[in-house]
């Protein structure tokens, strides 16, 4: 079968076996290349999921910092009101009436500040979601590349391999 007698001379099989490596080489390679980006895709879900629950997790730690505020201002609130009351000064009137209403005005402007932060927290976190969703896909399609791209090059050695055995001319 090989040899100077057989039906394959050296050469031959040399070339056979050179495209046969170059064939599998390009199957090898294209899978490869395809697990990386399925990885890439998982890993870009995985990360989208961690920035949605870092968003949540920003609201909510906002709403209770907020609450904590609101409980001591109205500890603070009460008390004005019991030392205002001891020293015998009429609370709902003039000076402590007011110093009562800018201290809650400017307490719920500072809950208000604590609520928005939270927000832009948790805005910054979903839109980095949506980032690595598009990330994702992206991924998903450099994967559907890389195993067509793996068909034509394994179809390419193929051809070249043929080619060179005098299959083809």
């Amino acid at each position: 079968l090989f040899g100077s007698a057989g039906t394959f001379g050296l050469g031959q099989t040399l070339s056979t076996l050179g495209s046969a490596s170059g064939i599998f080489g390009s199957i090898y390679s294209s899978q490869t290349q395809q697990a990386n980006y399925d990885y890439q895709a998982h890993m870009a879900n995985y990360n989208a999921a961690i920035a949605n629950n870092n968003a949540v997790m920003a609201e909510q730690a906002a709403e209770y910092e907020a609450d904590l505020f609101d409980d001591r201002l109205k500890r603070m609130m009460s008390t004005q009101t019991t030392k205002y009351a001891k020293s015998g000064v009429v609370i709902n009137q003039d000076t402590p009436l007011n110093v009562a209403a800018d201290t809650s005005s400017k307490g719920a402007l500072e809950r208000l500040a604590i609520l928005y932060r939270g927000q832009n927290e948790a805005d910054a976190s979903r839109a980095s979601a949506v980032g690595q969703r598009f990330a994702s896909v992206n991924a998903k399609q450099n994967a559907s590349r890389a195993k067509y791209g793996g068909y034509l090059n394994t179809a390419t050695a193929a051809g070249k391999g043929a080619y060179n055995l005098g299959l083809l001319t």
